[in-house]
């Protein structure tokens, strides 16, 4: 509730429906909170939904267990409201200097990866198809100088 919290912890949830929650608790568009979410999937939707909603990313971190590479954020309210591209919504804010952030990006990569697969099988949606291997080309080259096994990008068929 407004004024009783100066920090609120999402954890284990789906991104989709964090920023469901985020969207309905109006009280939390106050400078004063600082919300710390790792959402288990589209951290990329978290993401461009803080953003476009006026929330600021203060920090963001990868970290590994079992396996798994998770992604925690730190952010809060300022008003300010931008519009990120798609590419800066799967990158985020990680700095590429450490193992688990370039195992996360890896990640995004492989997942961009298998949406570009069935939407070249599709063959009905080229423009999106172009986004996303523009996407995971972005991603790609902020992860130069590591080994990115990625097929040649082959020609949009129309």
């Amino acid at each position: 509730a407004p004024g009783e919290v100066d920090c609120v912890v999402m954890a284990g949830m789906g991104g989709i429906l964090m920023t469901q929650i985020i969207a309905r608790a109006s009280w939390l568009k106050d400078p004063a909170v600082c919300l710390v979410l790792q959402p288990m999937s589209d951290a990329h939707l978290v993401r461009q939904a803080l953003w476009e909603s006026g929330f600021a990313l203060e920090q963001e971190r990868a970290a590994t267990a079992n396996h798994r590479v998770y992604t925690v954020m730190r952010c809060r309210y300022t008003g300010q409201m931008i519009q990120p591209t798609l590419a800066e919504c799967y990158a985020g804010l990680l700095p590429l200097g450490g193992q688990q952030e370039r195992l996360r990006l890896e990640r995004e990569v492989r997942a961009l990866n298998v949406q570009i697969d069935g939407v070249s099988r599709a063959e009905k949606e080229p423009q999106r198809l172009q986004e996303l291997i523009g996407i995971r080309d972005a991603l790609c080259e902020m992860l130069a100088g590591m080994p990115c096994a990625l097929e040649p990008q082959e020609e949009i068929r129309k």
